[in-house]
């Protein structure tokens, strides 16, 4: 009897939330504010077409209601998608300012995760200050190079590894060798230490934390779609999400307090962390409480670790269905290396591993819709009127696959980008993996230089796939979630 009374009430309370939710649109006149779409069911909008990959359904709806439409999910949350490059600039770059607010889901607000991070903060001056902070401590020019040596070690560990594994003929988790070296060259980065072991799967690890905290944030929520029901997070996404970042900060705490206790010289900082606790916590900059400086540092992890991981993954999966590009490859590797180990001020000049990298993101660039964006006023935006608060997805996927942009471009062909002159840094709007405007990723300075030398590290070795195994064999489906990995990871055994 109280189960039947709760499906009651529960299926009262939605029922007056969309009639409700009909009369305010009608009112406002929002339901014709906005550019077309599919038309929405009652209280699910739109959701039951989106399917599990949902790049591939917006770009499939761009085709049928153009570069920009409308898709609903409850009555509560519309997406306005992008699926041009000349309306992505309008976005990002012409109107950046009305359009640089940051969607935040529900999940996000676990643990005061959403009032500390850059990720989700708003263009304010916390936000400016923090990213004031890793651009000139971690991701400026100077730094990089000066940790250059770095990441040539974690990339020597990374070819040690598979030296291994060659003299073994073992099968490599190319993926899980990658994130392994990604998550321990980010840590070093960040306060010397490495924290990821490869060989190790126990819970509790900070790897299994990260994924978890991914998982939650990246999965479909019913109090981002229905926020009625959003204080009884009935899927319980956001208690699991806190617990996560309780267990992060938790570690994370012990590394700032034992760095605190060190004291190192002035002038002396040898990563990130000690950067901040010298020149932010002492009346000197920002005066970061220890749980803003856990929630930067979870972030630096968390925005590294997979995304450079899936790239790396799906450039390899490339090449082995391409013995072409990766006799090519391999060629131009070798003859730069032959005289000593792989670098990375070399392995970024090096054209056709330029193409190959540019080519992979591309074609499975790691964040389809980039991040969402949130109109911070009302909008004008190619004849229509975008409401304050308006989720703003760009689309990147369908970009780099736009058929008038891009000859076979559904092919990977690398030598494409050895004949027009593209960058990275978010002013050729047909190709922005790392996006654009005030919002773009803060890393992508780290990230092109580690792409390009831990792949020119992988290339050290021959490859060859499982037995029975033929190039065309390779599994290239998809898994979409808080990155488009490779749904079956990829193995393939390195051959010296």
């Amino acid at each position: 009897m109280e189960l039947q009374l709760m499906i009651f009430w529960i299926t009262t309370a939605i029922t007056l939330f969309y009639v409700l939710s009909l009369v305010r649109a009608k009112l406002s006149g929002d339901g014709r504010r906005l550019p077309p779409g599919p038309r929405p069911l009652p209280i699910v909008g739109n959701m039951l077409m989106v399917g599990k990959q949902p790049h591939r359904t917006y770009a499939r709806l761009a085709k049928a209601y153009g570069p920009i439409f409308t898709i609903r999910f409850g009555q509560a949350l519309a997406d306005v998608v992008v699926s041009s490059r000349e309306i992505a600039r309008e976005v990002l770059q012409k109107q950046d300012p009305l359009f640089c607010d940051r969607w935040v889901p529900d999940a996000a607000q676990a643990h005061g995760h959403n009032v500390s991070s850059m990720l989700w903060l708003p263009v304010d001056q916390q936000w400016r200050n923090l990213r004031k902070l890793v651009n000139t401590e971690l991701f400026s020019s100077q730094r990089l190079d000066d940790l250059q040596a770095l990441r040539h070690k974690k990339a020597r560990k990374l070819v040690a590894y598979l030296r291994e594994k060659s003299l073994e003929g073992k099968l490599v988790d190319v993926g899980g060798a990658v994130y392994s070296t990604t998550v321990n060259t980010i840590s070093n980065l960040l306060f010397s230490v490495d924290v990821v072991n490869p060989s190790s799967e126990a819970p509790g690890s900070l790897k299994e934390i990260m994924r978890g905290v991914i998982e939650e944030i990246a999965n479909a929520n019913i109090s981002d779609f229905v926020p009625f029901f959003a204080a009884l997070d009935l899927q319980g996404r956001r208690r699991r999400l806190a617990d996560h970042f309780h267990r992060l900060h938790e570690l994370l705490d012990k590394v700032v307090d034992q760095r605190i206790q060190e004291n190192a010289a002035e002038g002396t900082y040898k990563d990130f962390l000690e950067a901040i606790i010298h020149r932010h916590t002492d009346g000197k900059g920002l005066n970061l409480d220890k749980h803003t400086v856990d929630t930067l540092l979870g972030d630096l992890f968390i925005g590294a670790a997979d995304t450079t991981t899936t790239t790396i993954e799906w450039a390899m999966a490339e090449v082995l269905r391409n013995p072409r590009v990766l006799a090519k490859l391999r060629e131009e590797v070798k003859e730069a290396f032959k005289e000593g180990e792989v670098n990375e001020s070399i392995a970024v000049k090096l054209p056709y591993l330029q193409a190959v990298v540019k080519e992979t993101l591309r074609l499975h660039t790691p964040l389809p819709f980039l991040l969402p964006h949130k109109t911070v006023t009302t909008v004008e935006l190619c004849g229509y009127t975008i409401p304050k608060d308006t989720r703003v997805v760009v689309n990147f996927w369908a970009i780099g696959r736009d058929r008038e942009r891009w000859r076979d471009p559904d092919e990977f062909i690398p030598e494409r980008f050895l004949e027009r002159d593209v960058d990275y840094v978010g002013q050729n709007f047909e190709f922005i993996p790392f996006g654009s405007g005030r919002r773009r990723c803060p890393g992508y300075s780290l990230g092109y230089r580690m792409l390009h030398l831990m792949l020119a590290a992988l290339m050290q070795f021959d490859w060859k796939l499982p037995v029975g195994m033929e190039p065309k064999d390779v599994d290239m489906s998809e898994k979409f979630g808080a990155t488009l990995a490779m749904a079956v990871p990829l193995c393939a055994i390195p051959v010296e």
